[in-house]
């Protein structure tokens, strides 16, 4: 076989190493090398470009004892596409070298060792110089690829020791083409290689994040759980504990009462005083007992309602009762406390309200007397007005009806002291007062509202508060007009 024959089997047997290399290589990174960190990456493959080199020399052409002809170059090549430091591939440079001075030191081995130092160099120079100009992959790959086959043929051709004549005529131009060829068909591989590796990485990374947020996940489950479990926990606490309050102040309400209407009876009794037997002090502290003893009674009976409306026991109770007949019974019970202060009392209702009603006769009693009592507390001089009239109430319309009025109200005006605009949301709360002196000076609980506000709820009406300091207040119950509905269905049959 002829020199060329032999160097062109040659060239195709350093071929088939290569790409049996790079397979072997694509394999350890596929199942070993990717989980390593970058810098054990770089030096893995640092270590594989310079075997890849050595075995190429191994099996490479040889013209003489000391004349190798192989592809070692493509690994600095190559090396230009994945590293990251550019000085790697100047360490990969110095070890091929040195390992072509393993196959004996001669002037050939010298040409071949300064010759891939030198290729290099030149790749690292160019690497370097695309990353300053942001010269893109495929470009930076094709300066690099032509540069340095190039530059091979020139070094080979001006300092080899085959004649160059020869080389230039017979060798460079078809190793020249091939190298090229196999330069350009090892970048588009390696690119896509990578970029399937990256893929790879990428799921990976992606798997471990969604495996990191599933356990998240289930710990928050784990914990929503627990947190449900003890809200159940202390919800039947709550439950337990509601219903031992309602049945202590059930007990307590028949030990206080029955006590405590006996008092009332006995100091009524002596505050007649029948026989005469008693001077006028004793009859006046008598009386005294027997107010506060009412007053006591009044304060019991609303803690008592406050706690059946929150633990969901306050029923309504609908009757049919004559309406103007509930007003004047509220003339008759306050006039005399009116007379008394010296306040001018009104009691006033429209033609249009109904005769009779349908409604819990007791809850609406107990919120007007809530709100007259409270209209004659805070007034010191003036009137004070009670009136009853059918109303329409556009922010309430979603509760209207198609009777001729949507409303039947219940308006309790008095020119006293008024409430500050921003604490009368907060009197409707339990156990509150626009002002802690007033409970002081006018007395009370500030239970009144609250139960009136949640009466007035349970019947499907509201109260509104209108109000201004030094002018008085305007306390409005709206019942819905429907609840005439069923007194004017029997009515009629």
């Amino acid at each position: 076989m002829s020199d060329v024959g032999r160097f062109l089997s040659s060239f195709f047997a350093n071929i088939s190493i290569l790409f049996l290399l790079m397979y072997a290589a694509s394999l350890i990174y596929k199942y070993a090398a990717y989980r390593l960190s970058p810098l054990w990456k770089e030096v893995l493959f640092i270590a594989l470009a310079i075997i890849s080199g050595w075995t190429t020399m191994h099996y490479g052409f040889r013209f003489s004892e000391t004349v190798i002809f192989d592809l070692r170059f493509l690994a600095v090549i190559i090396a230009s596409m994945i590293v990251r430091n550019p000085l790697s591939i100047l360490t990969i440079g110095i070890g091929l070298g040195l390992a072509r001075l393993s196959f004996g030191i001669n002037q050939a081995a010298v040409v071949g060792c300064t010759n891939v130092i030198f290729m290099s160099l030149l790749c690292t120079a160019i690497i370097v110089w695309a990353k300053r100009k942001q010269v893109g992959f495929y470009a930076r790959m094709t300066i690099v690829i032509l540069v340095v086959n190039t530059m091979n043929v020139v070094y080979i051709a001006a300092f080899g020791v085959i004649p160059t004549r020869e080389y230039l005529l017979e060798m460079a131009p078809g190793s020249l083409i091939i190298s090229l060829v196999l330069s350009f068909l090892y970048m588009f591989m390696l690119r896509e290689f990578m970029m399937e590796a990256n893929r790879k990485q990428q799921l990976e990374l992606s798997h471990i994040r969604l495996e990191e947020q599933y356990r998240i996940s289930e710990e928050k489950g784990e914990e929503l759980r627990l947190a449900k479990q003890k809200l159940e926990e202390k919800n039947e606490q709550l439950v337990l504990a509601s219903q031992y309050k309602s049945e202590f102040l059930a007990n307590m309400s028949h030990e206080l009462r029955t006590p405590l209407n006996a008092m009332l009876v006995l100091s009524q009794i002596l505050e007649e005083n029948a026989e005469g037997r008693m001077s006028e002090e004793e009859v006046r502290y008598a009386g005294l007992i027997h107010t506060s003893g009412k007053g006591l009674l009044g304060l019991i009976n609303e803690v008592l309602d406050l706690s059946k409306i929150e633990a969901g026991h306050m029923d309504v109770e609908p009757e049919e009762f004559n309406v103007r007949e509930l007003l004047q019974h509220m003339e008759q019970t306050f006039m005399p406390l009116a007379l008394q202060k010296g306040i001018a009392l009104r009691v006033t209702y429209r033609d249009e309200i109904p005769e009779y009603m349908y409604a819990d006769r007791v809850r609406l009693q107990q919120i007007i007397q809530n709100m007259m009592a409270n209209a004659l507390k805070f007034t010191e001089q003036g009137t004070v007005h009670l009136s009853a009239y059918p109303a329409s109430s556009p922010s309430h319309a979603e509760h209207g009806s198609d009777k001729p009025y949507e409303w039947l109200a219940f308006t309790v005006e008095d020119t006293g002291i008024g409430i500050p605009a921003e604490k009368q949301s907060m009197i409707f709360e339990a156990f509150h007062q626009a002002d802690g002196t007033t409970s002081r000076k006018y007395g009370g609980t500030g239970l009144g509202l609250s139960i009136s506000k949640q009466f007035a709820a349970l019947m499907g009406g509201f109260i509104e508060l209108e109000s201004h300091v030094g002018q008085g207040s305007r306390f409005t119950l709206y019942l819905p007009w429907l609840v005439l509905a069923n007194v004017n269905d029997a009515n009629n049959s």
